[in-house]
């Protein structure tokens, strides 16, 4: 089952608070993080309010939940201003990364083509790297240059930051310990002027992952999309490159890594795909139709195929994020579907019944999808946001408890999420509105009644209450502690 974690969305907005208060407008990446005392906070790049938010989820003693969100830094104006809380400014941050340790944040800031960092304690920020121009020029602090810096990733113990240019088609590896603020590298040579560098992570020995798509013709609207996923080591040596080959377009839009297992680190990608016939490595797979379908991934740390799940609909299914729960390696992807009916696996997921079945001229249906993948490649089940308008989710993140944060957007009036959707986010000025939620573990909770009693009392009490207004998250978790003394144990496990 899915709650709300920051309450009620009515509108975009740009409101702090708790519950029905907060507000966001375009939220286009999430980072998870744990604070001093253990509670989860999340990091957001608010796109259009030109601002960085902090949510922070404590657990009760009486089991239930209790979310604020704050911003954490920009005041809102777009432009670039260093400073302390919202006395900084950043102009449509598109990116964010958390250190190892949590206590500094990299924002991709893309309107000012800059690396900002912030220090979580205090909220002071600064530029690390920029001058705010357009280009692609290797440099130390604000002697680099950057176009359309998109999105980022932190490793190496908080010394050293990777960032994607998206127009540029580059990957960038920035040194920021001691302050030197140094570019030691810069890898895009290879790529050419219509290829696309989408997503960046990197694993605990500086080994750079790079996704996103090639195109050899340069035609940017012919069907020679290739998928490929670079391994790119500390040094800023090209280790390999992994390709996909097919009858369509293939693009890899987001990439984690899984560490469940030391001794053998393995990397999930995913994205989308056309095509009668495309192939992963040695995996063969074929889209429903002529339209795009869903792909998610999984290869070993020396780039062979481990295994690949696809699926989808008769329309264009696209998946925008995916994330890896470090304790079991289970993956989790978000996106959105076109088609009445998407498959993956066993599982099938239907659009909102107030969809219409075929978009029309004027019209253009879609549903959000969280989609959870065993380790092993097994499709254990798809969670479904949608209301019979253009809904979808961006992007998602895990944190150390098990808990899968989504977030993106929605126009429909009233937008449903869950099977069979137990919660409403209500739209009352029939624009694009923004959420967040948060994928409750309903079916592992460490409790003798779990598989029944909590699962009926969720679907029978929660949609029982949102006839009339919405359940904020923290009801919501008071039903299932309700129906299980131990939500949420510590020891609970995805």
């Amino acid at each position: 089952e899915v709650t709300s974690v920051a309450g009620q969305y009515r509108h975009a907005g740009a409101a702090d608070g708790t519950g029905a208060q907060i507000e966001f407008h375009a939220p286009t990446s999430i980072a998870a993080s744990v604070t001093s005392d253990g509670s989860d906070v999340l990091y957001i790049s608010d796109y259009e309010n030109n601002s960085i938010r902090k949510l922070i989820r404590r657990v009760n003693q009486d089991s239930t939940s209790t979310v604020v969100v704050t911003t954490l830094a920009g005041s809102g104006v777009g432009m670039a201003l260093d400073g302390t809380g919202t006395s900084a400014a950043f102009f449509q941050p598109s990116g964010v990364a958390v250190s190892q340790y949590g206590t500094m944040l990299y924002v991709a800031d893309e309107g000012n083509n800059l690396v900002r960092k912030i220090y979580t304690s205090t909220g002071v920020v600064s530029t690390l790297a920029g001058r705010g121009e357009s280009a692609l020029l290797d440099g130390t602090g604000t002697g680099a240059l950057f176009d359309s810096v998109w999105a980022l990733a932190s490793t190496d113990e908080d010394r050293t930051v990777y960032s994607v240019d998206r127009s540029a088609n580059a990957v960038r590896k920035i040194t920021t310990y001691p302050e030197w603020n140094t570019e030691e590298w810069s890898e895009s040579s290879r790529l050419g002027p219509n290829d696309e560098a989408n997503a960046v992570s990197v694993d605990a020995w500086g080994n750079v992952y790079v996704v996103g798509g090639l195109n050899p013709n340069g035609i940017p609207s012919s069907e020679s999309w290739s998928m490929f996923l670079r391994k790119i080591n500390s040094a800023g040596t090209i280790k390999w490159t992994f390709t996909s080959s097919g009858t369509g377009n293939e693009l890899g839009q987001s990439v984690a890594l899984d560490d469940s297992d030391s001794r053998h680190p393995s990397v999930l990608v995913t994205g989308w795909f056309s095509g009668e016939r495309t192939t992963f490595g040695n995996r063969l797979v074929s889209a429903t139709t002529s339209d795009q379908d869903v792909f998610i991934l999984k290869l070993s740390a020396e780039g062979s195929v481990q295994w690949v799940v696809a699926g989808g609909g008769e329309l264009g299914d696209y998946a925008f994020s995916v994330a890896v729960y470090d304790l079991t390696g289970a993956a989790f992807a978000a996106g959105k579907f076109r088609s009445p009916a998407v498959t993956f696996g066993d599982v099938v997921a239907t659009r909102h019944p107030a969809s219409p079945e075929y978009p029309g001229e004027e019209e253009d249906p879609s549903d959000g999808f969280l989609l959870k993948v065993s380790k092993d490649g097994e499709v254990e089940w798809v969670t479904v946001i949608g209301g019979g308008h253009s809904d979808f989710a961006n992007g998602v993140a895990v944190d150390e408890g098990g808990f899968a944060y989504v977030t993106g957007s929605f126009r429909s009036t009233n937008c449903e999420f869950g099977n069979p959707y137990p919660q409403v986010l209500r739209s009352t000025i029939g624009g694009s509105e923004q959420y967040i939620i948060d994928q409750v573990r309903t079916k592992t909770y460490i409790c003798p009644i779990r598989n029944t009693v909590v699962t009926a009392v969720v679907t029978a009490e929660v949609t029982a209450e949102v006839t009339a207004e919405v359940t904020a998250g923290a009801e919501f978790s008071e039903v299932l502690a309700s129906a299980c003394p131990h939500f949420p144990s510590a020891s609970d496990s995805l």
